[in-house]
């Protein structure tokens, strides 16, 4: 008999069909926005994100609404940097991207030399308005400390808002999937909609 070890870990990524599926990777994204100081966008600004744990660096240019996105980026924190002709060079440090989750931050630019620079902590609360995707992460110590019947990670999802057990179709029965086990729908969709994402050793 073989078992495998899972890492304390877990992250959970759920999604409604019809949505984009560049999330089912295990990686998330950084996007947003370049203004200055009166809220006016900044095109062509060199922008990006530095991966803190890996060293792997993205860069970019704010197109002619000011915005910028890095798809596809592996989880863990970045810097992300802000250069401009004629701005300081902005910083926004520490960002933490969870897997499957798309950080919206909004970058001011203001006036002076590019050798300056303006550094500002990740603002953690930062909402997503640059995709229609849901997601939901469940951390180590919920993962640990919450109790699972025959540890199936799925019943993790339950604790989001918008899931419910999927009583349609003929192969769930009180959310009981006959073949996977756990069925569930989220925000009404069918069980088969929702992409689960799993940090495992």
């Amino acid at each position: 008999m073989s078992t495998r070890r899972f890492a304390p870990f877990l992250t959970i990524a759920l999604f409604v069909i019809g949505m984009k599926v560049w999330a089912q990777q295990p990686t998330g994204a950084i996007g947003g926005r370049v203004v200055d100081s009166t809220q006016a966008v900044v095109p062509g600004a060199e922008v990006s994100a530095h991966n803190l744990e890996t060293g792997l660096t993205r860069n970019g240019i704010s197109n002619e609404e000011g915005l910028f996105r890095f798809p596809a980026l592996p989880a863990g924190r970045y810097d992300l940097t802000v250069n401009m002709q004629g701005f300081k060079k902005v910083v926004i440090s520490n960002i933490k991207l969870d897997v499957g989750s798309i950080v919206d931050q909004t970058v001011v630019l203001e006036i002076g030399q590019v050798t300056e620079q303006v550094t500002v902590e990740a603002n953690i609360n930062t909402v997503n308005t640059i995709s229609p995707d849901l997601g939901a992460v469940v951390g180590e110590q919920m993962v640990r400390e919450l109790p699972l019947n025959g540890r199936n990670f799925v019943q993790l999802a339950g604790i989001q808002s918008g899931v419910v057990p999927d009583t349609h179709g003929r192969s769930t029965a009180g959310g009981i999937n006959r073949r996977s086990g756990i069925a569930v729908a989220i925000y009404g969709s069918r069980g088969r909609a929702a992409v689960f994402v799993l940090d495992k050793i």
